[in-house]
């Protein structure tokens, strides 16, 4: 869910954000499409099942003005690819089974971002051209709004409810990285309504009632009333046959370790 915030170990063979190769390398820069099928390709395995590519320079005019976030690199183009990485709720079962096998993901701080991130390096190092990587994790100098990144994408729109929702798959989604290449975008990305317009709204009052409860007890209720923050979601009517099960849900909303390793 795009909810996930923490940014704590990750479980990666280098600890570089920008992961730079020689643009003067002797093999030919891949394209949009190249690029684009084999994240895709690589990253389905792992459960990160949707790859949205759109113009870098969408995001950065959405951003524009908003001191606390990165403007993200154009290399000197005019249309520079950006490629936005999310997932369904087709994470869990791969997640869970790196979990079973990797030492290091049980013992990070964070199991999930470390699983993240190091499963887009690793797809990512095998592209042969510049580029950098952004987590939605990252929450410092480095920090970017992976919500700005789907509005201006088109990949999924900003809501009443504060939470992206996709046409498809409603507010069940997690967005997870922003790539940017140095290669022409080709196309900027998508301008399709947002599936809220002609909504009756039935998340106003679940989020009423959860921002009341924050206001009395802050981020403790978001961990404490996590419920009421999952009736906002629930409120929502698109892609309710993509609703997380039960296990999924109390993780990322708790972020239960106790919980997570008896599924283990």
């Amino acid at each position: 869910m795009q909810t996930d915030r923490s940014r704590k170990d990750q479980v990666s063979a280098s600890s570089s954000d920008a992961n730079i190769r020689d643009p003067s390398a002797s093999v030919a820069a891949p394209t949009r499409a190249k690029i684009v099928s084999h994240l895709s390709a690589g990253l389905a395995p792992f459960g990160l099942d949707f790859v949205h590519s759109f113009d870098v320079h969408r995001y950065n005019a959405a951003v524009q003005g908003h001191r606390s976030l990165l403007e993200l690199p154009g290399f000197g183009r005019t249309t520079a690819l950006a490629v936005l990485i999310a997932n369904s709720r087709a994470l869990w079962s791969p997640f869970l089974a790196a979990m079973r096998d990797t030492v290091a993901l049980r013992e990070a701080a964070d199991p999930l971002d470390a699983y993240v991130e190091s499963s887009v390096r690793s797809v990512v190092a095998e592209l042969t051209v510049r580029h950098e990587v952004y987590f939605a994790s990252e929450r410092e100098l480095r920090r970017v709004s992976m919500l700005h990144a789907a509005d201006a994408s088109g990949f999924a729109r900003r809501s009443p409810m504060h939470l992206a929702v996709h046409p498809t798959l409603g507010p069940w989604f997690g967005l997870r990285a922003l790539l940017v290449f140095d290669v022409e975008a080709t196309e900027r990305g998508s301008d399709r309504p947002s599936p809220c317009v002609g909504c009756a709204m039935p998340c106003a009052l679940p989020l009423q009632q959860a921002l009341a409860e924050y206001r009395r007890l802050g981020e403790a209720s978001v961990k404490s009333g996590w419920s009421s923050w999952l009736a906002v979601r629930d409120a929502c009517p698109i892609g309710r046959e993509h609703r997380y099960d039960a296990e999924q849900i109390h993780y990322h909303y708790t972020k239960d370790r106790s919980a997570l390793a008896r599924l283990l």
